[in-house]
């Protein structure tokens, strides 16, 4: 399989730009040898593995700092991904209804989890998200039907935003550990966890959007932050 490579003059660095539609297990390597000589490879592009169907493996590697924009979305044979400790940023449907994918570890250095990044993963089982993450997009797990697991540490977690229609329809979801630096749920954020049972809003929250509940047709035991300015 062959790889296209962008240079990029602001970092002296390159991209992962575009490929031929990989087939099994795909690394991205940690440098690559082009006109400037060899450099890291820093980013994977905008699209670059979009639709890959027969990609079964991704290991990204440890120079990595960006996955962009329906970077491996519809990547439908898709089923193991190792997102690299370096990555800071996953872009807007970068894995998006990539449907084989059942377990998912993202980097201790990830800090952005973009709109629809994880849509329509409906084999996901579990996802571990770690502390570095400080805001989680719109849709980002919507429709991730089979999600039981959401490991996140609520005393240690920087999560401050929570977006609309974040986990909608994740309708295995019995528990979740809303972290204590929360300060905004956004509306239908939570719609339709049909098996979510309690929840506690902490005290840092002061936002909680429309409908953000809604449809949680289990849920008996909620407790509300104290500190609540917004409910829609």
């Amino acid at each position: 399989m062959a790889l296209i490579y962008q240079y990029q003059s602001s970092t002296n660095s390159y991209i992962v730009a575009a490929n031929n539609c990989a087939i099994g297990s795909l690394t991205i390597p940690n440098t690559y040898i082009g006109q400037q000589g060899e450099l890291p490879v820093t980013a994977i592009a905008d699209n670059a593995f979009k639709g890959c169907f027969n990609l079964t493996e991704i290991i990204i590697g440890p120079n990595i700092t960006s996955i962009g924009v329906s970077a491996f979305d519809t990547c439908q044979n898709l089923t193991t991904v190792n997102i690299g400790d370096n990555v800071l940023t996953i872009g807007n449907s970068a894995f998006a209804y990539c449907s084989n994918i059942t377990s998912l570890i993202i980097g201790n250095k990830v800090t952005t989890i973009g709109n629809s990044a994880f849509n329509g993963l409906n084999k996901l089982i579990s996802v571990t998200i770690p502390d570095s993450v400080t805001s989680i997009g719109t849709a980002a797990f919507a429709g991730c039907s089979q999600l039981v697991s959401i490991n996140i540490n609520a005393l240690t977690s920087n999560l401050a935003s929570i977006g609309a229609y974040a986990f909608q329809s994740c309708s295995k979801i019995q528990n979740f550990n809303i972290p204590n630096n929360v300060t905004t749920i956004l509306g239908y954020a939570f719609q339709y966890c049909s098996s979510l049972t309690s929840i506690i809003i902490p005290n840092s929250t002061n936002v909680l959007g429309i409908a953000a509940f809604s449809n949680c047709s289990n849920l008996t035991n909620v407790q509300l932050s104290n500190n609540l300015t917004s409910i829609s």
